[in-house]
C-alpha cells in the first residue's frame, strides 16, 4: 500500500509538472505570437510610411515641374510648340519624372461671348495613343472643369484623373 501511495504521489507530481510545463509552453507561445504580430505591424507601418513619403516626394517633384512650366510661359513673350516639346523632353530625361506620360497646357480665356474656355494649346510628347487633341476645350468635361477652376481659384496645382478625350475614349489610361 505504501508503494501504491508512493506511485500515486509520483504520478501526481509528474502530472503537475507536466501541466505546469504545458501552461508555460502555452504562455510562451502566446507571448511569441504577440511579439511577432507587433513586429509584422511595425514592418507594415514602416512600409506604409515609406510608400506615403515616396508618393509625396513624387507629387512634389511634379508640382515643381509645373511651376517650372509656369516660369517658361512667364519668362517668354511667346512659347512655341517646339519650345514646349523641348522643355518636356528635358524633364523626361530626369529620374524624378519617370512615368510621366504627357504634359499638356491650356490657357484659360474668356472670349467676347462671355463663357470661359480652356483650349488645349500644347501637348508633349505629341505621339502616343489617347493623347488629347489640340484646340479641345477642357472645360467641357465636368470633372476637369472642377479641377481647373479649383487650381485657378487657389492659385495652386490641383490633381485630376487621367485626361480622356474622344480620341482616347475606351482606352485603358494605364495602357
Amino acid at each position: 500500500s505504501r508503494s501504491s501511495a508512493s506511485r500515486s504521489y509520483s504520478l501526481m507530481w509528474t502530472a503537475a509538472v507536466g501541466l505546469v510545463l504545458l501552461a508555460l509552453t502555452g504562455w510562451l507561445w502566446g507571448h511569441e505570437r504577440e511579439a511577432e504580430e507587433r513586429n509584422l505591424r511595425a514592418n507594415f507601418d514602416f512600409g506604409l510610411r515609406q510608400t506615403a513619403t515616396r508618393i509625396e516626394a513624387r507629387m512634389a517633384s511634379y508640382e515643381q515641374m509645373l511651376r517650372g512650366l509656369g516660369g517658361l510661359f512667364e519668362a517668354s513673350d511667346e512659347v512655341t510648340r517646339n519650345d514646349f516639346a523641348h522643355y518636356v523632353r528635358s524633364l523626361s530625361a530626369g529620374a524624378d519624372f519617370a512615368g510621366l506620360r504627357a504634359l499638356a497646357y491650356a490657357s484659360l480665356k474668356t472670349p467676347e461671348a462671355g463663357s470661359e474656355q480652356a483650349k488645349l494649346s500644347f501637348v508633349a510628347p505629341s505621339e502616343g495613343p489617347g493623347l488629347s487633341k489640340l484646340g479641345e476645350d477642357l472645360l467641357t468635361d465636368p470633372v476637369l472643369r472642377g479641377v481647373l477652376m479649383q487650381a485657378r481659384d487657389a492659385g495652386a496645382v490641383a490633381l485630376s484623373s487621367p485626361l480622356k478625350t474622344a480620341e482616347g475614349a475606351g482606352q485603358d489610361p494605364e495602357g
